[in-house]
């Protein structure tokens, strides 16, 4: 059969039924997919390895589980160790936030504290001049943005 197409004549649809072309197909394409099941496992094993030294390392983030939607009756420190501790032996440590709207608040208000700190890093980064402000619009005490910043920063981190 005469084929003028250039990709008919590349193809397998150019091939004739018993064609010794056909196995050769066939044996390269279970090569190619053994080769890359080689290599998946490969990947797998790397995997398991490092996921594995990640996680026998002795951090808090490792063991840290959140929970959300806590009954009320289990909405204290002894009640909720108590009733983890029963499902599992090895609780270390139970904390529980109730008050989520002030901390909510308190997070934003540290937020925007650290914009202002990185925009005045920026300026000072940009301008070799410290920022300033003063306490008061007219007549208030001069003093170094970056340093008040850090202050505060400081004791919203207390809070």
């Amino acid at each position: 059969r005469a084929v003028t197409d250039s990709l008919d004549k590349m193809s397998i649809a150019n091939m004739n039924r018993g064609d010794p072309g056909m196995y050769g197909t066939v044996v390269a394409s279970y090569i190619f997919y053994g080769y890359a099941m080689y290599l998946l496992t490969q990947e797998f094993h790397w995997y398991i390895s490092k996921r594995h030294q990640f996680m026998s390392r002795l951090s808090p983030e490792n063991h840290t589980v959140f929970v959300g939607g806590i009954p009320f009756r289990l909405r204290s420190r002894k009640a909720l160790y108590n009733f983890f501790n029963d499902l599992f032996d090895d609780v270390l440590d139970v904390n529980i936030a109730l008050r989520v709207e002030e901390l909510d608040v308190l997070v934003k208000k540290r937020e925007d504290l650290a914009l202002e700190l990185e925009h005045a890093a920026n300026v000072f980064s940009a301008t070799g001049k410290r920022p300033s402000h003063t306490t008061m619009p007219l007549c208030g005490e001069k003093l170094d943005t970056i340093n008040t910043l850090c202050e505060k920063i400081t004791q919203a981190n207390e809070r």
